[in-house]
């Protein structure tokens, strides 16, 4: 029985460290992020219903973060300083994991947050944290620029300090230039 249970759990060791370094490889910058579909909110800038990353038609800025995290709202309003700059060139979404509801941030507190970080673009409910784990974002707040056609282009995670909004212009303009 001791056998059994050993190459059990050694079988079951193997396969989360082969999940593991799958994971851990997943959403570096060149890398090509699979395409994911999360709901949209209703919120300020924001309709309810859902938004696939990549987005064909122009580069996307995504901001991870929750309401629970105290750089996170000073990080989503350098995103929105970067998104006055940048208009139309790119598509800006601000996506939580949190549990909405039941356990988590009620949706007026989520709204009031939003408002509070002077979001005013498309906000997102990622429930199974489908792309806090394609890009690899082991901490929050984190950005990533993704291309048009899925490649991550950059990626940081706003620690220790916040990424400033020059940096995120930057970014999207070394994808939008043809540089990056």
């Amino acid at each position: 029985m001791r056998r059994r249970t050993f190459l059990g759990a050694a079988a079951g060791a193997a396969g989360v460290g082969l999940g593991v370094a799958a994971w851990a490889t997943a959403g570096r910058e060149g890398d090509t992020l699979a395409t994911t579909t999360v709901e949209t909110l209703d919120a300020r800038g924001s309709e309810a219903g859902t938004i696939t990353v990549p987005a064909a038609d122009r580069p996307v800025v995504l901001d991870l973060f929750a309401t629970v995290c105290g750089p996170c709202k000073p990080q989503t309003r350098a995103v929105a300083t970067a998104h006055e700059r940048l208009g139309d060139a790119v598509h800006v979404v601000s996506v939580t994991g949190e549990p909405i509801g039941e356990t988590g941030v009620s949706p007026e507190g989520l709204r009031e947050w939003w408002r509070d970080a002077h979001g005013d673009w498309t906000l997102a409910h990622d429930r199974e944290a489908r792309l806090v784990h394609a890009l690899d974002a082991r901490q929050i707040p984190f950005l990533a620029v993704v291309t048009p056609d899925g490649r991550v282009a950059y990626r940081e995670t706003a620690r220790p300090d916040i990424v400033p909004a020059d940096r995120i212009v930057a970014a999207v303009g070394r994808v939008t230039d043809g540089g990056a």
